[in-house]
């Protein structure tokens, strides 16, 4: 089971880290803009498009697998509370069971909607040209991927443990 977890921790970090250097970039092309406005009196080419279908598609998508895996993501317990305790591992595989199949369904969903993209070449208008924006429907898929791994891992295991978290992370509190 350690080398799946290990297996998961890497695309995990991989992908984080690439949300981390989009919101980096993000900040720095939102800085560029304003200098251009300053400076040119003009609007650098296709600033909101790349904000909008590349940097925040990154760093919204791509770090969800390490969210998962240090516990941070949303969860309810409406049913933990009502039900008896002996129950509870029932009810908490059921909802990663729930979650890991919604999950795979959004894959299947972003890689179609991916592809379907990426072979018509979808770009928008951005200041009179094309900007591609087809590349960020993969980002998408990619994120989810992690994610989905990340629940596999997780799918046997009642909430995460210490030794679900990767290292340096912390534990889930």
């Amino acid at each position: 089971m350690k080398q799946l977890l290990a297996a998961a921790i890497l695309p995990s970090r991989l992908s984080t880290t690439l949300g981390a250097v989009a919101i980096a970039a993000m900040a720095l092309h939102i800085s560029a803009e304003v200098l251009s406005r300053l400076v040119w009196g003009q609007s650098l080419f296709g600033t909101i498009e790349i904000i909008s279908y590349y940097y925040m598609v990154a760093a919204s998508f791509l770090p969800l697998a390490s969210a998962q895996l240090q516990g941070q993501m949303i969860t309810t317990d409406v049913f933990a509370k009502i039900v008896p305790a002996r129950i509870r591992p029932v009810t908490d595989f059921l909802g990663r069971l729930v979650s890991l199949a919604t999950c795979g369904m959004l894959i299947w969903a972003g890689w179609v909607q991916a592809l379907a993209k990426t072979h018509v070449n979808e770009a928008i208008s951005g200041l009179g040209a094309p900007v591609l924006v087809w590349p960020s429907r993969w980002m998408l898929v990619i994120g989810l991927a992690a994610l989905f791994l990340a629940q596999l891992v997780q799918l046997p295991r009642g909430v995460a443990s210490d030794e679900d978290t990767p290292p340096g992370a912390g534990a889930r509190g």
